[in-house]
This record gives structure tokens, C-alpha cells and sequence, in this order.
């Protein structure tokens, strides 16, 4: 299952994936992308108990204020074993910071960003253990598995990527 269809394309998977958007109009995108696309709401998803074996979800948390009903339903809907993949905003970023101080830009729109041990208490209080933790500088391709929890790439990579599992 992947939320929001817009950064994905899986004309060659050979899992049938499912693109979830509640925006009607993505929805198009989502076949175009080799997604079977469904419209729901993320918090009370058209799926049974375990239909899943993953979930990836990039780019979604920092639109939610509350991100627990949303986690609870992806654990629901997941397999034992099962994975999410996740990637947000870091709190704790100074070049996110500066960037959009001098690209001026408008940060409006994110509603929440998230400290990778907040995340990571979310995940395990609806049943999740964390497996992997990468920070990510510009461009994301440039990704870094870090151990060292004061380091000087996590409090600069302006985003993060959790893998966990259920």
C-alpha cells in the first residue's frame, strides 16, 4: 500500500500495490503509475486485518496533526511481519532551516515535524519495532544510516526515514 500516488511509479513491481490518495483527482496518476488506485480515508481503510505486507509512506506525516489514528490503522491492516516505510520532516534540522530562510520559502503547509525518537515512540506504542533509521541530505538520494545519535548529519538532514515492523 503506498499514501499519496504523486512521488511513486510501479509499472515494473511484481507485487500488485495499492496507491491510496483521498484526492480524487491523483487517483488517475496512481493507474498511470502501475498502482491500483483506491480513494479512502487513511484512518478507516477498505481493507481487512492483515491484507498487507507493506506500507510506504513518504512525505505524509508532516500533513497530519495526529498521527496515531493513522498508525493504528496501518498496524491493523499489515500482516505480522509485515514493514512500514516512512520518511518526514526532522525537527532537529538546521540546513531545513536555513534553506527555507534563504529561499524564502513558505513552510505553511507542514503541520507537523517530528524528532526521530518521537517518531519512533509513536510506532512502538501501536506495536511497531523499529528496524532502520536513515537521515537524508539534497537531493534524498544522498542517505546515511546513522548510529551516532548527536551526530552532525542527523541534526543537519532535513529529512528522516524509519523502516519498522509490525
Amino acid at each position: 500500500i503506498v499514501f499519496g500516488v504523486r512521488p511513486c511509479d510501479f509499472r515494473t513491481s511484481r507485487f500488485s500495490v495499492f496507491g491510496i490518495d483521498l484526492v480524487f483527482a491523483n487517483l488517475p496518476l496512481a493507474k498511470q503509475r502501475g498502482l491500483i488506485p483506491a480513494r479512502a480515508n487513511m484512518e478507516k481503510l477498505p481493507f481487512s486485518d492483515g491484507f498487507f505486507e507493506g506500507v510506504l509512506a513518504i512525505g505524509l506525516f508532516q500533513y497530519l496533526s495526529d498521527l496515531k489514528p493513522l498508525l493504528k490503522e496501518i498496524h491493523r491492516v499489515l500482516k505480522p511481519g509485515g514493514e512500514i516505510i516512512c520518511t518526514t520532516l526532522n525537527k532537529d534540522s538546521w540546513l531545513r532551516r536555513i534553506r527555507y530562510f534563504i529561499l524564502k520559502t513558505n513552510q505553511n503547509f507542514v503541520i507537523t515535524t517530528y524528532r526521530d525518537q518521537e517518531l519512533i515512540d509513536d510506532l512502538s506504542e501501536v506495536g511497531f519495532e523499529t528496524k532502520q533509521l536513515a537521515y537524508h541530505l539534497f537531493p534524498t538520494t544522498l542517505t546515511r544510516f546513522c548510529d551516532r545519535p548527536n551526530s552532525l548529519w542527523k541534526r543537519g538532514a532535513p529529512s528522516f526515514t524509519l523502516k519498522a515492523v509490525k
